[in-house]
């Protein structure tokens, strides 16, 4: 196998106790942080997982922090509340690159366990122990994938989901632990994933490199017959910006999330989820015209193309499109 630091073309250096040693005893976590265009001083994730970690000494020990930072120039992990080990990517991986480049880490210094943190999600009290005490106790539960909390913005639930025959999702009961078999949503942040089976199902696929990447390892990990644990009283907030409102996504992102979402359907669900898709296109395009018609133009497009572009030629040409922002994320100048 590669070395991680032959990978996506990154380069990395380190801070405090240096790079991240090989994992020793119990169940140990890697903790990927996954930072873009913002300070990792500002972060609310990295100032919460300070907060946690610096109030246990012990539990310190039981995690390791990679930060992986897209930004198209890199910053100084000097002022740091943790020991983190830094790799900045020359080329924007997204969080699917991010995420690979963790698992041939964890493979190679014994991580059994990743947990996924994205740079704008708040842990509560509690979380990190909670979280590792799910790892050790289902480290022989081989089947189980992957431990998701109840992920809120503001208070809604928005993971995990249960899938439903017909295409549509819904809440587990409140919070509900236990095991779970059946295809979910999970959002990556915060979810806890087993390293073994995202090496069993390919990794997280780069077509996928920023929307739709959860939903991607999820419907995998289905396929595979993993199952997750639901650990309904891990409660965290985190702020989705494709629900937070007019303003909060730029009309490139949405349309790289309703790209990334069409082409999943059309590669990974029956006839009869995509019908369903279709009339969520529809609804969701007529709703839009008077609030947002930039989004409205958007969903009637990409319904559009539906009808008259052969899907082989609709993915080509989004794999192409994929390729050309990724270049463009890469090249951008920082804020």
């Amino acid at each position: 196998m590669a070395h991680p630091d032959d990978q996506l073309g990154a380069r990395g250096s380190s801070v405090a106790e240096g790079a991240i040693p090989a994992a020793a005893g119990g169940a140990k976590i890697l903790i990927v942080m996954v930072r873009y265009r913002t300070l990792l001083q500002d972060s609310e994730t990295m100032r919460t997982l300070g907060a946690s970690l610096a109030a246990d000494a012990e539990l310190g020990r039981k995690f390791s922090t990679l930060v992986w930072d897209n930004t198209p120039v890199g910053q100084s992990v000097a002022g740091v509340p943790i020991p983190v080990e830094y790799r900045h990517s020359s080329e924007n991986a997204g969080v699917s690159g991010a995420y690979n480049y963790a698992m041939e880490l964890a493979e190679q210094r014994g991580f059994s366990w990743l947990l996924l943190l994205d740079q704008d999600t708040t842990l509560p009290p509690g979380f990190l122990a909670a979280m590792q005490g799910h790892a050790s106790r289902l480290e022989t539960e081989e089947r189980i994938a992957a431990v998701a909390p109840t992920v809120l913005m503001g208070s809604l639930p928005v993971s995990p989901k249960i899938m439903s025959r017909w295409g549509g999702a819904k809440d587990p009961s409140p919070g509900f632990e236990g095991p779970v078999f059946e295809e979910l949503i999970i959002m990556n942040s915060g979810m806890l994933l087993r390293v073994s089976a995202l090496r069993r199902i390919g990794g997280y696929s780069m077509d996928f490199w920023l929307d739709f990447s959860d939903r991607y390892v999820c419907h995998m990990l289905a396929k595979h017959k993993y199952g997750a644990w639901l650990a309904g009283e891990q409660r965290l907030q985190h702020d989705v910006s494709i629900m937070a409102g007019e303003g909060a996504t730029s009309m490139e992102r949405y349309e790289n999330m309703m790209g990334a979402q069409d082409a999943y359907f059309s590669q990974y669900k029956s006839f009869l989820r995509n019908a369903v898709f279709c009339q969520r296109l529809l609804r969701n395009g007529l709703r839009e015209r008077k609030i947002r018609p930039e989004r409205s133009r958007i969903l009637f497009s990409h319904l559009l193309r539906r009808f008259t572009v052969p899907k082989q030629r609709r993915l080509e040409e989004w794999r192409h499109t994929v390729s050309a922002r990724r270049r463009a994320a890469s090249g951008s100048t920082p804020s």
